[in-house]
């Protein structure tokens, strides 16, 4: 592994940290709108005496958690399998790097 390839893993670290940061932030904003939308929508009052009132608003909810989900596993996949031809994967790519950090600041 030369200093370009390891520049590239570097990259791709940043990448990742960044889609899990961009996940993280979609998934709270989500999470609190709901929220708001929830509590000036509905009354105790409401739910008490109709208990069907919450679902389209959960239903919704749902769905955009699921489709959230599924953008964060499909882009983990494709940062998987761009670390595949190194021998890595996305989970130990922050070690490797951390690792082998030095090596290539001296050799550079």
């Amino acid at each position: 592994m030369n200093a370009l390839t390891f520049e590239k893993l570097k990259k791709l670290q940043n990448q990742s940290t960044a889609g899990i940061r961009i996940y993280l932030v979609l998934t709270l904003l989500s999470l609190v709108t709901f929220f708001i939308y929830f509590f000036q929508h509905f009354t105790l009052d409401m739910l008490i005496t109709d208990q069907k009132a919450v679902f389209p608003a959960l239903k919704f909810e749902i769905i955009v958690l699921s489709l959230l989900f599924i953008a964060y596993s499909l882009f983990f996949k494709y940062i998987n399998n761009m670390l595949k031809e190194y021998g890595l994967n996305s989970y130990n790519l922050s070690e490797y790097i951390d690792r082998n950090e030095a090596f290539f600041e001296k050799n550079t």
